[in-house]
This record gives structure tokens, sequence and C-alpha cells, in this order.
């Protein structure tokens, strides 16, 4: 309504703002042709005390640690201005990220998406003075890891960068009409701050330039996941047969497989499991369809719905989450099936992947097959080795 200031170019979320109509038939006001002045580098301070927030602000930036509640670090801590509640299990090294949601106390949401480990993310705080953070297992919300709330306002008790709630940082903000104050070059310390390296410049992609003849505006593309490095585990190959296994499911299409097995793999599936936040994974040994590279999703489909198999594993997985598979106390057979569907109903098949798990073959951490990731192995003496 303008009642609250509200400017060309003000982004929110996945759309930015970029023209005014004030009458029906009157002209739109844009600000496209006008090169915005270019962003500054993020003022990294040296001191505590000057990156103690003195002011309500308008954004804040924050890191996602894995941290428990009790290895919180902050002013609030026993005056009744911080809540947590959560899970230990929140510290599992298999979890490689969560799903965070920011919202104000009337449930109006800020923020929320996927972050992974030591991930990086701001959002505009819209005047509130508290916050409520709740931390997810993965995009379904169906387990919850922690919920906590903090005052945000600034006011007493105040907060400060490098101070962190629960599972999260604060590294940064921003005060309205100024430049982002980025304070993760500092270690929190009440006492004796001590430097870090001067972080990375944030700049603000450029605004569009208008060409002599209008064009129609650029199909929107969906911001691609990170790609995972390659594993770098000393000593990660499988050396006998596992017992138990570990995979990440991180929704990547086959062409994102990387592994030394050539023609002992195999992957055939959709692109739009991309776009997957969940999906439901049956694992089995059960060849299901014939012994040739290239298998037909409707052969499939026909053998896990009717076979009285039963698989390794079979049930929902979000994105990101780990899966773990067993034989029962025995170890795996030759070769291991692993058939995603887009939901329980296992009507559509978004990929399917054959690879070779005796360790017969070469096989390491890391190896990725399609959307599934080997990230650990449990042999029959108990010894379990994982890397992520």
């Amino acid at each position: 309504s303008c009642s609250q200031n509200l400017f060309i170019n003000d982004s929110f979320g996945a759309v930015e703002l970029s023209g005014f109509q004030y009458q029906k038939n009157g002209p739109m006001k844009t600000c496209q042709c006008e090169t915005p002045p270019p962003t500054p580098s993020p003022t990294c301070l040296a001191d505590t005390n000057s990156c103690t927030c003195t002011q309500s602000p308008f954004k804040f930036m924050f890191k996602y640690i894995q941290q428990t509640c009790e290895e919180s670090q902050n002013q609030q801590l026993g005056t009744g201005t911080y809540t947590c509640d959560g899970k230990s299990s929140i510290k599992n090294p298999a979890r490689t990220g969560a799903y965070i949601v920011v919202s104000r106390p009337n449930g109006a949401v800020l923020f929320q998406n996927w972050v992974f480990n030591e991930g990086e993310f701001e959002f505009a705080t819209g005047g509130t003075s508290n916050m409520d953070v709740k931390i997810y297992s993965g995009p379904d919300r169906a387990w919850e890891l922690q919920s906590l709330t903090f005052r945000s306002a600034c006011s007493s008790p105040t907060i400060q960068a490098e101070e962190s709630f629960g599972a999260v940082k604060l590294i940064g903000f921003q005060y309205f009409g100024a430049d982002m104050i980025e304070c993760s070059c500092i270690k929190f310390e009440q006492d004796s701050p001590t430097p870090r390296p001067t972080p990375r410049p944030r700049p603000r992609p450029p605004t569009p330039q208008p060409s002599s003849s209008p064009s129609p505006p650029p199909t929107p593309q969906p911001s691609p996941r990170p790609t995972p490095s390659p594993s770098n585990c000393p000593n990660s190959i499988c050396r006998e047969r596992a017992f138990t296994m570990y995979f990440v499911f991180d929704a990547l299409t086959c062409n994102a497989s990387s592994n030394s097995q050539e023609s002992k793999s195999s992957c055939e599936g959709q692109s739009s499991i991309t776009n997957a936040s969940s999906a439901f994974i049956v694992i089995s040994d059960k060849d299901t369809g014939g012994k040739t590279s290239r298998r037909k999703t409707q052969q499939v489909r026909k053998k896990n719905k009717n076979d009285n198999e039963i698989p390794y594993f079979s049930g929902s997985i979000s994105f990101g989450a780990v899966v773990e598979v067993d034989n029962n106390g025995s170890k795996f057979p030759a070769d291991m099936d692993v058939t995603i569907y887009k939901d329980d109903t296992k009507s559509e098949i978004l990929q399917y992947v054959k690879f070779h798990s005796s360790c017969s073959q070469n096989l390491f951490l890391g190896d990725r097959f399609g959307s599934m990731k080997v990230i650990g192995f449990k042999y029959e003496d108990g010894d379990i080795e994982k890397c992520f």
C-alpha cells in the first residue's frame, strides 16, 4: 500500500519489484534504465562492540551450525526472551543439512528453505521484535529437530554477531538504508575477540539494461542445487561385502553419476527428479528388468508392485536425508537395485539405478549413482566407515 517503504528493485523471495502504475491508463514508472551504484563489500568489523546490534535491523544473516540447544551462546540466556527445545540427533554427522523455517510470532514466514551444514542464509526481518525458528529434517516437516524463539529487536537484552541460538549463529545484520555488516570474520568472545579472515564480498546482481527494441523476458530457470563434491576420504574403498550401507538422497539426475563401475552400473530416469523435495525409495537385490543395461520403467513398476520380495529398504525419504540399508544381519549379494518413485503410490518412477554392491568391483565412499551417494559401510566385525 506504500504506507511502508516500498522501492523499485526491492526483492521479495524469488520476485523483484520492477515498476509502479498509479493510474489505470497512466504510464508505468520503472527504473530499469538506471544503472544502480555498485554494492560495496560487506563491512567486516574487528571487535565485538562494533558488531553489537544497536537498532532494529532490516535484515539478518545467519549460518546453520548443527548445534544443540545446550550449546547456545548468547546474552539472552536466562532472561526469559530466549527458549530452545530440540533433539540431540541434530548433531548426527550423517545429516547434510536441514530445512529451516523462520517466522514471526503470528506465523508469517520470513524464510523457509533447505540449508546445508555451515550454509549461510539471510532474510528481511519485517520489523518483528521476536522470531521463531523451526528446524526440520526435510521439507516435508515430518521430523522436527529443533524449535527456538529469541528477541530480534536489538533492545534489552541486545544481540551480537557470532552469538549462537541453538543450531543457528548470527553472522551479520543490515540496518535500513545501510550496507550489510558481516562479522563472521571475528570469533565471539566476551573478553578477547580473535580476528578471522575477511569474508567474501556479497555483490547484488546488476539490473538488466533495456535494449533498443523490447524483447520478452527470459524464461526463469530453477536454481540448481549444490553439486556434491567428490569423495576425498583416505582408504575409502569398500574392503569386503558390507552388512549395512548408508546413502544420501539428493535428487540429482543420472548425469550426475560419478563412480568407477562403468558397465557394472546403470541409471535411467527423468530430469524432473531435481524438483523432488521427497520421494518413495525401494532398494533390493532383485533384477527387475532383465540383464540388459537399459530397463523400461513399465517392467520395473510391474515387478516391484506385484512380486512378494521383501526389500532391504522401502519408504519415503526427504531431500538430503540419509538412507540406512541392511540385509537382516547378512552380507549383501552381488547387485543392488534402487527404484525411486514420485510418491508411495508407485505410479510414477523418477529414477532406476543398479550397481554392483559385493565390493568385487570398485566401490568407494563418495561414489554417486544418480540420486544416491554412498556415504558409509558397516562390516561383519562391526567396524563402520563413513565419509561425506
